[in-house]
């Protein structure tokens, strides 16, 4: 028997076959299909790939379009559209099947982690990490001088076209969240790693939380330390005060990793010094 996620994905893969003509190319589809990126090509042509950002936007509990869904997922598109940046994604359509919400990005092959997985065992040059690092903190810049935010930064959703280029395909015009650990999906958990200290606070405390720049900016340290295969590791000092510090980067070069905090401490963030007191 079938699984509600199984049944959802094949539901999905037959609408886009029909209406769409695209066929669906991720070998592993976990977690809820709303929360990350579906990768299809053109049926019978292999050679045309691109990203699909789904949202659900039916009314809970209901099989209608909840217009305010729609209408939050049209100006986020409008805005990726306007935007015309180097390290920001390529819509070139959207499009609503049944209860979905589609957007389509031009020449997208995998997702960041989809490629750190791919080349596993090699070692990444220092023109590859600081190239990569550059585009998503020029598009980083960027979206925060529009006073947006990207939310939820991760390997998972900074993608790779065609080129090689890392490519931003999702921004969040909305500061705000509301958050809690209860009923949440896996994906999400995989996530918490990215997340600022404060928000991991909010979580247990089921808080409200404000997305920042400067928590934006914490989650894209993390993307570079597990680029590099490094981690993040939280040191208690005592019962009130705990240190944040990035281990060694085994994936990168020793001057990539010198890079690496630094490009912290120039966005004001000592990510590797990071005191937080309660």
């Amino acid at each position: 028997m079938k699984s509600e996620h199984q049944t959802e994905i094949c539901q999905i893969r037959q609408l886009l076959l029909k209406e769409k003509n695209l066929v669906i190319t991720n070998r592993n589809l976990k977690g809820p299909l709303t929360q990350s990126y579906i990768f299809v090509e053109e049926d019978n042509n292999t050679f045309i790939k691109y990203a699909l950002k789904i949202q659900n936007i039916a009314v809970e509990g209901s099989g209608e379009i909840d217009q305010l869904k729609l209408l939050k997922c049209k100006n986020g598109v409008q805005f990726i559209k306007d935007c015309c940046h180097q390290s920001i994604g390529e819509v070139v359509d959207e499009f609503v099947i049944e209860k979905y919400h589609f957007t389509q990005f031009q020449d997208i092959f995998c997702s960041l982690n989809d490629w750190v997985r791919q080349n596993q065992g090699r070692k990444i040059s220092d023109y590859k990490f600081v190239s990569f690092a550059g585009k998503i903190l020029d598009g980083l810049e960027f979206i925060h001088e529009k006073q947006c935010f990207l939310k939820d930064i991760s390997l998972d959703t900074l993608l790779i076209n065609k080129d090689d280029e890392v490519k931003i395909c999702s921004v969040c015009q909305d500061s705000s969240d509301l958050i809690s650990l209860q009923n949440q999906s896996q994906n999400f958990i995989q996530s918490l790693p990215y997340k600022p200290p404060e928000y991991i606070e909010k979580i247990y405390n089921k808080e409200s939380y404000n997305y920042t720049k400067q928590g934006d900016i914490w989650s894209y340290g993390a993307c570079l330390s597990f680029l590099g295969g490094g981690q993040i590791k939280q040191v208690q000092k005592n019962k009130n005060e705990s240190q944040f510090m990035i281990t060694y980067c085994h994936n990168i070069s020793k001057k990539s990793n010198e890079f690496h905090p630094k490009s912290y401490y120039k966005h004001r963030i000592r990510i590797n010094k990071y005191t937080r007191r309660r």
